[in-house]
């Protein structure tokens, strides 16, 4: 056994350390790349900005230990305790972390591009800001995981596990704020869903903040990068039974593909995919369709109220009164009249007791019974794609 020492900015390099016992030794900025550190303990040793490339740390218990700035490029970490670990600003770089137990580890800034994680515990671990890219999670447990604005293009969640609280960390504070504004709220409502934006990954050119579109490869065609995170995280949430989140994810990649159609200037096609995201919410929103469902009833009816074009008819076949607001004074039943005239000719159940009489009332009411059709036609595709789920 080994007592407290301190070895700050020694090469150790390829040194075998296996089953030392090194806790609580200041190791700060020293050289171990290559070394073997099986099975050894390094609970509260700090190791911060230490190079530990292709270093072995198999089975060894870090548990409190700090790496704050390290470099574990291609280091070995299979089956290693990390549980409450400090690596910030880590280098893990295609490091192997299979079955590791990372649970409460702070891996903020961290990178760990390409790294092996597969069957790793991931739990309550806080990854914000770290990069992932390539990364292998199989069977990788993220459950309560914290992830706003990790960047996570080609990450591969093979049957990872994830749960509500795993998606609800993947909001920054700062797209917390955004999303109460009341200018996007009111947005939102006219134009149709846009997706929770604070849970926008760190691709999203709506989410990218002070940083311009150039040369700079991490944010060339940000938006085709930012889709193809919002899919796997779809697949994602499909495979845990999210459905809720899968929808979420879903209406945030279709915001991305209408913020390339916008960028590429292909404006006809934006426009009738603006129309899917404002009428149904990209086949999300069940309450979209009602509501403009009710707005053109509602539209209608003062239309005929307006124009005097449409009568009911008396017993017998006579023509009564039109409906028209000039007969306001005699009470508010004609307001009644014109809208379950127009509700009868927008759900196409006949025109029941009232005729139009003019080639005006005549044109509106097709109209109104045309939308009616495509309006019913939509609400049953929502309720169905809802259904399937």
């Amino acid at each position: 056994m080994v007592g407290e020492d301190s070895l700050r900015n020694c090469s150790l390099r390829e040194g075998n350390f296996e089953n030392a016992e090194l806790e609580s030794w200041d190791l700060h900025s020293a050289h171990l790349s290559r070394a073997n550190l099986r099975d050894v303990s390094l609970w509260g040793t700090d190791l911060s900005e230490a190079n530990l490339t292709e270093a072995d740390l198999t089975d060894s218990f870090l548990s409190g230990a700090q790496f704050d700035d390290a470099i574990l490029r291609r280091s070995t970490l299979t089956s290693a305790n990390l549980r409450g670990t400090q690596l910030p600003n880590a280098d893990l770089t295609k490091a192997n972390l299979t079955n590791a137990e990372c649970s409460d580890a702070q891996l903020t800034h961290a990178n760990l591009t390409k790294a092996t994680l597969t069957d790793a515990s991931l739990q309550n671990t806080n990854l914000s800001n770290s990069n992932l890219e390539r990364a292998t999670m199989i069977r990788t447990d993220l459950f309560d995981a914290i992830l706003p604005n990790a960047k996570m293009e080609g990450t591969l969640f093979a049957d990872a596990r994830v749960n509500e609280s795993t998606f609800q960390n993947l909001a920054s504070e700062e797209n917390q704020k955004k999303d109460r504004k009341l200018r996007t709220i009111f947005r939102r409502l006219i134009l149709g869903p846009e997706g929770r934006g604070a849970y926008r990954c760190a691709y999203d050119p709506k989410a990218l903040k002070n940083i311009a579109e150039s040369d700079n490869s991490d944010y060339n065609n940000p938006e085709v990068r930012a889709g193809g995170v919002y899919l796997e995280l779809e697949r994602l949430a499909d495979r845990n039974a999210l459905q809720k989140w899968e929808g979420r994810f879903f209406i945030l990649r279709q915001d991305m593909q209408l913020y390339k159609l916008n960028r590429e200037s292909r404006y006809s096609a934006a426009l009738y995919h603006s129309m899917e995201k404002s009428i149904f919410g990209y086949g999300e929103r069940f309450s979209r369709v009602i509501g403009w469902s009710i707005t053109i009833i509602l539209l209608f009816a003062l239309t005929y109220l307006q124009g005097g074009w449409i009568r009911p008819v008396k017993p017998g076949g006579a023509l009564g009164p039109a409906i028209s607001s000039s007969r306001l004074s005699e009470g508010l039943g004609v307001i009644w009249e014109s809208i379950y005239y127009s509700t009868l000719t927008f759900t196409a159940l006949g025109f029941g007791d009232f005729r139009p009489t003019t080639s005006i009332g005549q044109f509106f009411t097709i109209a109104e019974t045309a939308l009616g059709a495509v309006m019913i036609a939509l609400l049953v595709f929502v309720m169905g794609r809802r259904a399937s789920r």
